[in-house]
């Protein structure tokens, strides 16, 4: 049984407390909105790119694929990370712990692991 003790970077748990049903409940209805608007945007880019092949000037490969990917992934979770947890604070990655920050600097450090990474396939020859 999961108690509000395991709670997990919920999109509004620092405005509504998630410590009762109805709190609950509005984070978890504004977490499937965000999370339909980003399968959204994945769906577009995935069109975007299938349209693109087309184009004679780029030159596909998997590294550019799988780099893309990475430092995609990345810059979504930084720009997450800078806006959702410090800017706006929003919430936090692990909302009840001792040292919530710590989280959120670990993952603002992983987001950047993930760009560089992406960024080294992209480059790779």
């Amino acid at each position: 049984m999961t108690s509000v003790l395991d709670k997990w970077h919920q999109m509004l748990s620092n405005q509504i407390s998630f410590t009762n049903f109805e709190g609950n409940s509005i984070n978890m209805f504004w977490d499937g909105i965000f999370e339909a608007v980003t399968w959204i945007i994945t769906m577009v880019g995935i069109i975007l790119l299938w349209h693109s092949r087309i184009n004679p000037n780029l030159q596909f490969s998997n590294n550019l694929l799988i780099g893309g990917l990475l430092a995609g992934w990345g810059t979504f979770n930084a720009m997450d990370s800078i806006f959702n947890h410090y800017l706006f604070a929003f919430h936090n990655v692990k909302e009840i712990d001792r040292n919530p920050e710590l989280w959120n600097l670990g993952f603002l450090i992983f987001s950047f692991i993930l760009i560089i990474t992406g960024w080294i396939i992209i480059r790779k020859k």
